[in-house]
């Protein structure tokens, strides 16, 4: 990912490595939503499919954006990862950016998540991800930042 970074003319990796990896606490109470949503699953297959413990973050200025994702896009691919789905999030009201996962290539797990964002649609997925824990809605999060609650 730094080398991805390193390549970048208008971007850089956010959060890494602190926010690499999902909050021990975090992970554990995902992990039991899905064990209840899921009874009768082993733990340990529950657990494979929380596909956001590991995520990695660009914010890309506005004007090299959709140069800047191709950019980023790409270069997984080229590490051997296998695109497994993308989502863009900007037509989302609530959630600005765009996701993906990859699985194999370079990855020290069976799957990584990564997001693509601006500057400013970074700042406020970090300002509303709290809010959004807290009440389980992203337009919630979102509305609280709008607002300034």
């Amino acid at each position: 990912m730094r080398g991805i970074e390193a390549d970048l003319r208008h971007g850089r990796l956010e959060g890494c490595p602190e926010q690499t990896l999902k909050g021990h606490d975090r992970f554990k109470e995902k992990l039991a939503r899905q064990i209840e949503r899921n009874p009768g699953v082993p733990t340990d297959e529950v657990e494979r499919k929380i596909h956001d413990g590991i995520r990695y973050a660009f914010s890309i200025d506005d004007a090299d954006y959709a140069a800047g994702v191709t950019h980023v896009l790409e270069s997984l691919r080229q590490s051997g990862n296998g695109l497994e789905w993308d989502k863009n999030g900007w037509n989302n009201p609530a959630y600005k950016g765009i996701n993906s996962r990859w699985v194999g290539g370079t990855s020290s797990r069976r799957d990584d998540r990564s997001a693509v964002h601006t500057p400013k649609s970074w700042k406020v997925n970090k300002t509303t991800g709290e809010a959004c824990h807290v009440f389980g809605n992203w337009m919630v999060g979102s509305w609280l930042v709008v607002s300034g609650k």
